[in-house]
């Protein structure tokens, strides 16, 4: 489902047989996804910032998880 390579394919007034560029990607689509679109439609802003969120809240679990470990190994004495 590359969108770049979608524009040779775009060929239908001199090839007839072949469906229309919006229905022939509808029709792969729904080939490969079983689906006649996605569940949700995100614009590529929402995508990016959810995007964002996501990677500064992992990095903020794993401080967590280091800052954790780091304490857990002060407590344990050497003998």
């Amino acid at each position: 489902m590359n969108p770049k390579k979608f524009g040779k394919l775009a060929n239908n007034n001199q090839e007839p047989w072949k469906l229309p560029l919006p229905l022939f990607i509808e029709k792969i689509y729904f080939k490969q996804y079983g689906k006649k679109g996605p569940d949700n439609i995100q614009s590529i802003e929402e995508m990016l910032s959810a995007k964002r969120k996501k990677t500064e809240e992992r990095k903020k679990r794993k401080l967590e998880r280091i800052q954790l470990g780091l304490n857990n190994l002060n407590e344990i004495k050497v003998e």
